[in-house]
C-alpha cells in the first residue's frame, strides 16, 4: 500500500529513496520542491502548481490530465498513466478508509454527535496516565499566548483542556472555539460556562469562515487525522493565520494505543488498519507542504491499567474498532487479562504535538 504522506506533487515516493538517501536529490516534500531539474528557478513548479489547486499530487487535480502535465514532467513519459494509477489506489484507500468511519465526514460527526464516547477516552487517560502533568496541561505550556491576541481553536471537543486556564482566554482580544460538531460546541459551552470572553462557532477546518489574515494563534489538537482532506484543511490554517502568526497541533504516534491494541487481538481482526492519516512520524511532512518552519515535541507517557473494565469502555468508544467490537465484552476481558502482569496492563502512548510557523 502506497503511503500518500509522502507522495511528492509529480508521484514520486521520498521516503526510502536510494537517490534522496544517497544525497543526489534533496527530495520535494524535505525540502519544499527544490531540485535540480528547477536549480534556476528556486523551486518545483509542479510542487507548486499542486499546492496552488490546494492537491497533494498531480493526479488529485480537478484539471487532471491538464495539457502542461507531460511538459513540466519530461523525465517521466508515463506520467499521466503513472498518475491516474495513483489517483486511483488513493479514492480507493479513502473509501476504505470512510468505510470505516475514520475520515468520513458524516461518521466523525455522528461518533462526536455527543460528548459520551471523547469522555470515555479522556477518562481513561486521567486515571491511568503515569505523565501525572498531563497531556492537555503539557501541550498548553507550550503556547505562546501573549496579551492582545487573537485565537483560534478547531475542534475544540467538549472544551476540557482549558478548564483552568481562564487567564489564557481573557488575555486575548479574540478567542474562538470551534467544532465540527454542534453536539460537541454545545458541551464545550457547558464545560466553560463561568468564562464570557468566548465566540462559539461550527467550522469545518477545510472550509474555515474568516477572512485572510485574521488570527494569531490558530489550535487544531487530536483532529488532523479525521479530515478528510488534511492538506487542504493546512491551507486554510495558513490563509487565516496573520503573517507571523502560529499553528498548535497534537496528534499521536504509529507505536501507541491503537497499535498495541491491534497486536494483542490480531491484525486480522481488524478490518481497516490504525489511522495513520496524520501521526507524529509522517505529519511533519504533510506540515512542511504547507508551512516553512515545522518542530516536532514528543510527550512521555503510558497507561498502567488496573481494571480491564475500563479498556473495554475505551476499546468500545473507539470508531475504527468495528470488527473487534463485534466481539462479546467477555472475550475481550479475557485477553486483556491475559495480558496484565502483577494485576496491571501495561499500554505504550505516543503522544505529541507540532510547533508551526
Amino acid at each position: 500500500m502506497t503511503d500518500f504522506s509522502a507522495i511528492t506533487a509529480c508521484g514520486e515516493c521520498c521516503s526510502g529513496c536510494p537517490e534522496k538517501k544517497g544525497g543526489r536529490c534533496p527530495g520535494c516534500i524535505e525540502a519544499d520542491g527544490v531540485v535540480p531539474e528547477w536549480a534556476h528557478s528556486g523551486r518545483c513548479r509542479v510542487h507548486a502548481c499542486a499546492e496552488e489547486h490546494h492537491v497533494p499530487f498531480c493526479g488529485l487535480c480537478a484539471e487532471f490530465p491538464c495539457g502542461r502535465l507531460p511538459a513540466l514532467i519530461s523525465w517521466n513519459p508515463g506520467i499521466i498513466e503513472h498518475m491516474t494509477v495513483l489517483r486511483d489506489e488513493y479514492l480507493e484507500t479513502r473509501k476504505v478508509m470512510q468505510g470505516s468511519g475514520i475520515n468520513d465526514s458524516t461518521a466523525v460527526k455522528e461518533q462526536y454527535s455527543t460528548s459520551d464516547h471523547l469522555n470515555t477516552r479522556i477518562s481513561i487517560h486521567s486515571k491511568y496516565s503515569t505523565n501525572k502533568q498531563g497531556f492537555g496541561n503539557w501541550i498548553a505550556s507550550h503556547y505562546r499566548i501573549m496579551e492582545g491576541m487573537s485565537v483560534l481553536e478547531l475542534g475544540c471537543g467538549t472544551g476540557s483542556m482549558w478548564i483552568g486556564k481562564d487567564s489564557i482566554i481573557r488575555r486575548c482580544s479574540r478567542f474562538v472555539l470551534s467544532d465540527f460538531s454542534e453536539g460537541m460546541l454545545d458541551k464545550a459551552r457547558e464545560t466553560l460556562c463561568g468564562i464570557g470572553n468566548i465566540e462559539y462557532r461550527v467550522i469545518d477546518i477545510q472550509d474555515i469562515p474568516f477572512a485572510d489574515h485574521q488570527f494569531d494563534a490558530v489550535i487544531a489538537n487530536m483532529m488532523l487525522y479525521h479530515v478528510p482532506d488534511p492538506v487542504r484543511g493546512l491551507h486554510e490554517v495558513r490563509r487565516v493565520l496573520k503573517d507571523g502568526g502560529t499553528f498548535y497541533c497534537a496528534t499521536y504516534g504509529e507505536n501507541g494505543i491503537m497499535e498495541y491494541i491491534c497486536g494483542l487481538f490480531g491484525d486480522d481482526l481488524m478490518q481497516t488498519p490504525p489511522n495513520h492519516t496524520f501521526t507524529l512520524q509522517n505529519g511533519g511532512q504533510i506540515l512542511k507542504s504547507v508551512f516553512p518552519d515545522v518542530q516536532r515535541l514528543l510527550y512521555e507517557d503510558a497507561l498502567e491499567v488496573t481494571d480491564p473494565e475500563d479498556m473495554v469502555d475505551y476499546i468500545f468508544s473507539l470508531a475504527g474498532m468495528a470488527s473487534l467490537r463485534k466481539l462479546p465484552r467477555e472475550k475481550i476481558r479475557s485477553v486483556l487479562e491475559k495480558n496484565m502482569r502483577d494485576g496491571v496492563l501495561h499500554v505504550p502512548k505516543e503522544y505529541g504535538m507540532f510547533i508551526v510557523r
